[in-house]
């Protein structure tokens, strides 16, 4: 049997992806989901990936609000690529962890598992409303250039191959 502690993970990081799973298995930060968020934007901007399904495979005790936005957006892209979400929650599903576990088009808890969201002190939800800020912040301005694209790739289809080919 295989136990988490024995697996070499990518980088480094317990938050990585291998195929078409998503393992969420340590806290949300910036530095331990960078890899990660690139891996999942790679695997949905794929087209060969479109109509597939990506797993979220969750046991995180949650993490930062910006991250979390991030990932958040990229399940949105998913869907709009039509891209099927299903999420696992393995243990703990906490704060933003939770947040990401709800967005499944399909959703699993096992039957230990915690889902768990709160209200932290003022302190907490002033950090926690000035992450949220950033990420809307990102999140519209990432609209924005994917709107600005989508319209230059409908207006110039050739132009945009010839670009995505170099």
């Amino acid at each position: 049997m295989t136990y988490v502690n024995d697996i070499n993970f990518p980088h480094g990081y317990k938050n990585f992806m291998n195929g078409n799973n998503v393992y969420i298995q340590d806290e949300i930060t910036e530095e331990n989901c960078a890899y990660l968020i690139r891996d999942i934007h790679s695997f949905i901007m794929a087209d060969e990936n479109i109509g597939k399904e990506i797993n979220f495979i969750i046991n995180t005790p949650g993490g930062s609000a910006y991250v979390m936005n991030q990932i958040s957006s990229l399940i949105s892209m998913a869907k709009l690529r039509n891209i099927k979400v299903v999420t696992w929650v393995l243990g703990f599903a906490a704060s933003a962890g939770s947040i990401i576990a709800v967005q499944g088009d399909e959703r699993w808890m096992s039957k230990n598992a915690i889902h768990m969201i709160h209200f932290g002190s003022m302190v907490e939800l002033f950090t926690k409303e000035t992450e949220l800020a950033k990420s809307f912040k990102f999140n519209k301005e990432y609209s924005k250039r994917l709107n600005i694209f989508r319209t230059l790739q409908q207006s110039y289809p050739r132009k945009i191959e010839r670009i995505k080919r170099r």
